[in-house]
């Protein structure tokens, strides 16, 4: 498809013609999910339209939110002195509700009301830290140790992970048919599992001195090793497929969420910490904490989700002037695609009657010729850009205003 403009000059100043289309950098804008009259909350975790995690009101209380601060529910059930969402996968949150005072693991499907006790009957205390479909992940603490648990939406539902030869354990991202987290070996290492105790894969990488599993996305799982200083870590399902994801500059960093190919989290540079995210390399790395400016400081990045090209990542960062924490959702939109190149194929100047006429192709889709607030060499639009037919474009310029210029935009 060939296009035709027709720029009309009004002085005998040149017009310069741009036709290049600018591929802009990916926006990232923050919004403050902290509630009115709370203390202090953050965000720990991300899923579609919804995050989660805790709003200090008189004391820790569960929290969910749908992306504005207004949107804020308090999920702290009836009878529970505090509570605390960790995790949270399709329309549930898990995480940990204290009833008689112990921890109870929790699970929610979007109100205080729909509490469901997971607690194991033998245990001392009980966490949940993330759900999956009917599956959530955690620890429970039988006898003197803590283990790592998983559950199917009750309490009697109770599998306990931990395996042979480990000492303590937990279960801290689910995903598919696999939990992760650590487990006590000689140290801590990262742990992947199946749904059974004798599943269990060790991952930590030779010559680290530990590592740890924070969450799952696919057939990757992210976390932290330890490299003298702790690293951001991104596995594949074994120990030798480890991605050391500290970015260029930081004295350390972890991942603690992924979806998809990205991963978030924290990263120290400069004695600062920041919310990180990740694209499954170290040079990927994306500072999160910069858009915050400094109204706040120390932030970091907890959960994340991405859909139609835009990923969210909800975090906590600390408000300056209050001082307090706060709940923070980072939106995360791509630069536009590429659009297809330009190339002139004709350029022609009329000098009697002043009219220059300039023909492109664009690997035949549609154009527009589109004027900016600023035009070189003195140029201004007196009609706007129009379309006459389906392959012609064609707009009126009049020489009486400083720095503009025209660009071609593909549709």
């Amino acid at each position: 498809m060939t296009k035709t403009a027709i720029l009309k000059q009004t002085s005998a100043t040149v017009l310069a013609f741009g036709l290049t289309v600018p591929l802009s950098a990916a926006t990232i804008s923050y919004v403050d999910l902290h509630p009115a009259g709370a203390s202090a909350s953050e965000a720990y975790a991300a899923d579609g339209t919804q995050q989660s995690g805790y709003a200090i009101i008189g004391d820790y209380h569960a929290a969910l939110w749908s992306g504005t601060a207004a949107s804020f529910i308090d999920l702290n059930p009836t009878g529970a002195s505090r509570s605390m969402v960790n995790g949270s996968g399709g329309s549930q949150q898990a995480g940990s509700a204290t009833i008689g005072g112990s921890d109870h693991a929790a699970l929610w499907t979007g109100s205080a009301g729909s509490f469901v006790d997971l607690h194991p009957l033998t245990a001392a205390w009980s966490v949940a830290y993330a759900v999956a479909g009917n599956q959530q992940a955690g620890r429970a603490q039988l006898g003197n140790q803590a283990y790592a648990a998983l559950w199917s939406g009750t309490a009697t539902s109770f599998v306990n992970l931990n395996p042979s030869g480990s000492l303590f354990s937990e279960a801290m991202a689910i995903g598919g048919t696999q939990q992760a987290g650590e487990v006590w070996i000689g140290g801590h290492c990262a742990a992947l599992w199946s749904g059974t105790a004798s599943s269990f894969r060790n991952l930590n990488p030779a010559g680290c001195g530990a590592s740890t599993i924070y969450a799952i996305a696919g057939e990757q799982q992210v976390g932290y090793v330890l490299k003298g200083n702790y690293h951001a870590a991104l596995w594949a399902g074994t120990a030798a497929s480890v991605v050391d994801l500290n970015p260029e500059g930081a004295s350390s960093s972890t991942a603690y969420a992924a979806f998809g190919t990205q991963q978030a989290g924290v990263a120290s540079i400069s004695g600062k910490l920041g919310a990180a995210l990740w694209s499954g390399t170290a040079a990927s790395f994306v500072d999160l904490k910069a858009c915050l400016g400094s109204t706040y400081r120390d932030s970091g990045a907890y959960g994340m989700w991405a859909e139609g090209g835009t990923t969210y990542a909800a975090g906590s960062a600390t408000e300056v002037a209050s001082g307090k924490l706060h709940a923070i959702l980072w939106i995360i939109q791509p630069p536009p695609a590429t659009l297809p190149a330009l190339m002139v194929v004709e350029a022609k100047c009329h000098e009697a009657e002043m009219v220059m006429s300039l023909a492109w192709t664009n690997s035949g889709l549609s154009c527009e010729l589109q004027a900016s607030i600023v035009l070189t060499q003195g140029w201004t639009c007196v009609n706007a850009a129009c379309f006459t037919n389906g392959n012609l474009i064609c707009t009126t310029v009049t020489n009486t205003a400083a720095a503009q210029f025209f660009r071609l935009r593909g549709l």
